[in-house]
């Protein structure tokens, strides 16, 4: 556009001279290039991360006034993410029914699950935790019944993941029995002294929750499990990652002498 303008006007001597003045200026040269370059066109993933990200301000403002479980789903981009999340998820369920073993939502699925009926509207990851022994005992089985867009991955003795074709999983976090209680083992990865762990009776055994419409198996007490991680979980968080401090966990209930 300013090319166009200034080419209108080559014929003015006044103008001539000043363009001749600017035209040894690099400086001048560069500013003119870049104001002269086309608009880089916006993509449909960079529209849908921006409105994403006008949808969850809009969310936080009009749950803090309404019912949280009544916040608008995902849509875009995050919202195949969740679909594709959900499949493994459904997944996973199939072929521990058919197995018979215990599993429970846990974290921000559970989360999700009790104040949402589904996914937190921001987020997009699913989180399960069962015993450990029970995903290690039974890997063979599980990768052998595991359709062919799917994965099983052990991580060291702590933690599993069911992996799709896209790239996306679910973690499987495994816990351990420690007398009367359930310690998640990737606290003993990294602090063999942490002795934060969860009354069995909290967990075991394990009751059922609506996710996103399906059936799935939660912790006995969800409650309590969720004031647990969370505090006040049915307050809606100021931003999307609010539980990153550890610390919420600990002050409550994940140490054996703590009472909720």
């Amino acid at each position: 556009m300013f090319f166009k303008i200034v080419k209108k006007f080559k014929d003015v001597p006044t103008i001539r001279a000043i363009a001749k003045k600017f035209s040894g200026s690099k400086r001048f040269m560069a500013a003119v290039k870049k104001m002269s370059a086309p608009k880089r066109k916006a993509t449909l993933a960079s529209l849908d991360e921006k409105l994403d990200a006008i949808n969850f301000k809009l969310d936080l403002l009009m749950d803090y006034y309404f019912d949280p479980s009544k916040a608008r789903k995902a849509f875009g981009e995050r919202a195949k993410r969740q679909k594709t999340m959900l499949g493994i998820a459904l997944e996973f369920k199939r072929i521990c029914d058919g197995l018979k073993l215990d599993y429970w939502m846990d974290y921000g699925s559970l989360l999700g699950a009790k104040r949402h009926g589904g996914f937190i509207p921001w987020d997009e990851d699913i989180d399960f935790g069962m015993l450990f022994s029970d995903i290690k005992n039974n890997a063979k089985e599980i990768s052998g019944m595991l359709g062919p867009d799917y994965k099983l991955r052990l991580n060291g003795e702590e933690y599993a993941q069911i992996f799709h074709k896209s790239g996306l999983y679910v973690d499987i976090y495994g816990y351990e029995k420690n007398g009367d209680r359930l310690k998640m083992k990737l606290f003993t990865f990294l602090s063999p002294d942490d002795m934060r762990s969860v009354p069995e009776s909290i967990i075991l055994p394990t009751s059922g929750i609506e996710f996103e419409g399906i059936e799935f198996k939660a912790p006995a007490d969800v409650d309590t499990y969720l004031r647990a991680r969370y505090g006040d979980y049915e307050t809606l968080p100021k931003s999307r990652n609010p539980y990153a401090d550890c610390r919420i966990g600990k002050r409550i209930i994940f140490y054996p002498d703590e009472k909720i």
